[in-house]
């Protein structure tokens, strides 16, 4: 048997007596809610597996908040609740704040499945992993580049392998708002009119003229500079991969999406190491 946190902000407002906090601890409780209607009766979990299965998944980013929450969960009596509730508002609220500064991931994973996130793939080697940063010559511009596709990045990793050097695909998984100022070639507005821009390249030289490098940049620059633009005003620039397929994310290195991206990337290799 269980029940459901209040779903009202107001309740929270009342009980922490003050409005800032009283949103953030209504954020908390309703995420947990979520979770557990998720589990219970979406998946037919018992309600104590359940609980575990939240702080399993939560328990690196806020254990600290489903910890309180499992414990007022058990506490019995509508007035307890909220009064145990009240108690540790304080600690909640400054938990859900630190992990908006520090960008972690949404409260639960039933919120997280109603986020769009996009998946990228990284096809390399150990000795490679993350590129020559002098290397100033590529489609996009500096930085480090992705896939939208494993296959594809999986390709990457056998063309770059030396010797015994050890092929890999690294993964990270962003949300749209993490990629920060975007130039998107490949969709909307924006990738229509670089469509109509390349068309007449592309009938007079064909897809093969984006093989090299250096006639992908050269192309895109003029580009940009009609739209009175240049690469480094932008935090990810999207394009097509036009021989293998798939679409190819650079990441600007020195941007907050470079460095998350990394560390999604280094976590995803680390848990695939022996």
């Amino acid at each position: 048997m269980f029940n459901y946190f209040p779903e009202d902000e107001q309740f929270y407002v009342d009980i922490t007596g003050s409005e800032q906090r009283g949103r953030l601890v209504h954020k908390v409780y309703v995420a947990f809610n979520r979770d557990l209607r998720l589990f219970v009766e979406e998946r037919l979990m018992s309600p104590t597996l359940a609980r575990e299965e939240i702080q399993r998944i939560n328990d690196a980013v806020f254990r600290s908040i489903v910890e309180v929450v499992a414990d007022v969960f058990v506490a019995g009596g509508a007035q307890v609740v909220a009064s145990r509730i009240a108690a540790s508002a304080a600690a909640t609220a400054e938990a859900a704040l630190k992990s908006f500064r520090d960008k972690r991931s949404l409260f639960s994973l039933s919120m997280r499945r109603g986020v769009p996130t996009i998946v990228v793939f990284r096809g390399t080697t150990i000795r490679w992993r993350w590129g020559d940063v002098a290397d100033l010559v590529h489609d996009l511009g500096q930085g480090i580049y992705f896939s939208s596709s494993d296959e594809v990045a999986a390709m990457y990793a056998k063309l770059k392998r030396e010797g015994a050097d050890t092929q890999i695909v690294l993964i990270a998984e962003l949300t749209q708002q993490e990629l920060g100022k975007v130039l998107d070639l490949t969709e909307g507005a924006m990738g229509r009119r670089w469509d109509e821009y390349i068309r007449p390249i592309m009938e007079k030289n064909g897809k093969n003229w984006f093989v090299n490098e250096n006639y992908y940049e050269r192309t895109l620059l003029p580009f940009l500079d009609m739209l009175g633009a240049q690469v480094d005003d932008f935090d990810t620039i999207i394009g097509h991969e036009y021989i293998r397929g798939g679409k190819q994310y650079k990441f600007r290195r020195g941007t907050k999406v470079h460095d998350k991206v990394v560390m999604e990337a280094q976590e995803s290799l680390l848990k695939d190491m022996p």
